[in-house]
């Protein structure tokens, strides 16, 4: 991956494709591919975004693969119009049928709800998650 300086203060591409196996390790794989994409960012909130893109990714692994199906999921990182936007993409059931998948505590939407700007949606097959993290600017020098 070639690196360019864009944005406020990132070093990073303009976008960045990820594609993961639907296991466990992989939210903790997709969280260290963010941070890094993200290194030197400054005037965003990294933490919120770290955390969100991987209780997305582990809700993926979680709930759209029942019954020990095998998938993967995808997370694809951007910067857009001053906001850096994180989705991520599996291919399994649909959102409205995780109710019937593998339980959880229901805490990973809510979360990420409260850490972003956030769409999720069927995308047939499987369920897209798109989240959206403003880039701060820097006020401008007067000096």
């Amino acid at each position: 991956m070639e690196e360019s300086r864009v944005g406020a203060g990132f070093n990073v591409d303009a976008s960045m494709v990820l594609r993961l196996p639907a296991v466990p390790a992989s939210a903790s794989a997709a969280r260290s591919v963010v941070r890094a994409w993200c290194r030197d960012g400054r005037g965003v909130a990294i933490d919120a975004v770290l955390l969100a893109a991987t209780e997305a990714v582990a809700n993926s692994v979680l709930h759209a693969y029942p019954d020990g199906r095998i998938g993967v999921v995808e997370l694809h990182c951007r910067l857009t119009r001053g906001t850096l936007v994180v989705e991520v993409r599996d291919f399994g059931v649909g959102v409205g049928d995780r109710s019937r998948a593998s339980g959880g505590l229901g805490l990973g939407l809510p979360l990420i709800r409260r850490l972003s700007h956030v769409d999720i949606e069927d995308a047939c097959p499987g369920t897209r998650i798109t989240m959206r993290f403003p880039i701060a600017t820097a006020p401008p020098d007067h000096g």
